[in-house]
């Protein structure tokens, strides 16, 4: 009896190593979320010879399903991003590229580019 009692605690022992390794690899293992979402061009920024440098977006409702790692409610992007003619309140869709630090998400980095209407 007392040995297959060992065995048991021994069984357990292990599943709860394996756990404690997933737990640990699932949290140090940095995501990633790449995805295209809809912004409105809410403002253009200081302007160089008639030619805005860079553009404030806001970003449209995504669906549930579709949201990224961190809030891109509002950013800014270079002016080279946008299709040319474009003007403030129109509608853009872009992509965007996050990946989070591995074990601090609050350091997420966002890449949006290749934007058009």
């Amino acid at each position: 009896m007392r040995r297959l009692a060992l065995i048991g605690t021994g069984i357990v022992a292990c599943l709860g190593l394996v756990a404690v390794a997933t737990a640990f690899v699932w949290g140090v293992t940095p995501r990633e979320w790449d995805g295209n979402l809809d912004f409105t061009v809410a403002q253009f920024c200081q302007a160089e010879d008639g030619r805005p440098t860079c553009a404030l977006l806001e970003q449209e409702p995504a669906s549930p399903g579709h949201a990224p790692l961190a809030n891109v409610d509002k950013i800014s992007v270079d002016a080279w991003n946008l299709p040319a003619g474009i003007h403030v309140g129109d509608l853009v869709l872009c992509h965007v590229h996050q990946q989070d630090a591995a074990i601090d998400s609050s350091d997420t980095v966002t890449r949006v580019d290749g934007c058009h209407s």
